[in-house]
């Protein structure tokens, strides 16, 4: 089914134990999550893999996975235009995501309510108000939050200050806030 491994997977072997992505930095309340994540997040990196982006600290297994990130992050490659707005995206697959804010569209329906939506990354946020799971832990402060974008705003609004910046594009954190400006740079290049 549709919930299939959402019910039950969140085990913790002691209370407020986190789990860590080593490649980025996020912190998940349950491993379940950080699993999920590692297995399809493109977090950023260390710059620890073979080839490394000369812009950015992002580096890639592959050197064609390489290129087309520099032709659509940093080149702002978008060739697939939406007829009905003009929105550009680097990729066919999130024009076609895209479109459903214009057809109405919304094939990710919710099992324990009737709302639906149009992706399902979505749903798997709003199935967290029915579940009370809140699998991203602050590693500033403890507290725990539904989605990514619920503790990167935390972050932004109550640490950033006190412990230097973090990225609202990529999501990195930097301690000083000359790395962060620097850092940026690369975002409006």
């Amino acid at each position: 089914g549709v919930t299939e491994g959402w019910h039950f997977p969140f085990c913790r072997t002691e209370a407020g134990e986190s789990f860590k992505c080593e490649r980025c930095g996020k912190v998940f309340a349950y491993k379940y999550y950080r699993d999920k994540h590692l297995k399809y997040t493109r977090c950023v990196d260390q710059g620890d893999r073979k080839f490394p982006c000369h812009l950015c600290n992002r580096s890639f297994e592959k050197r064609d996975r390489l290129r087309i990130h520099i032709l659509h992050v940093h080149e702002k490659h978008r060739p697939h235009k939406c007829s009905v707005c003009g929105k550009s995206f680097s990729q066919s697959s999130s024009l076609n995501k895209h479109m459903r804010v214009h057809s109405g569209e919304r094939p990710y329906k919710c099992v324990y309510c009737n709302k639906a939506f149009t992706a399902s990354s979505i749903l798997r946020t709003h199935i967290r108000q029915h579940s009370g799971e809140k699998p991203f832990k602050c590693k500033h402060c403890g507290k725990a939050f539904a989605s990514h974008a619920a503790h990167d705003s935390h972050v932004r609004r109550t640490h950033s200050k006190e412990k230097g910046c973090t990225c609202s594009v990529c999501g990195q954190h930097f301690p000083e806030q000359e790395d962060y400006h620097f850092h940026m740079k690369i975002h409006t290049a």
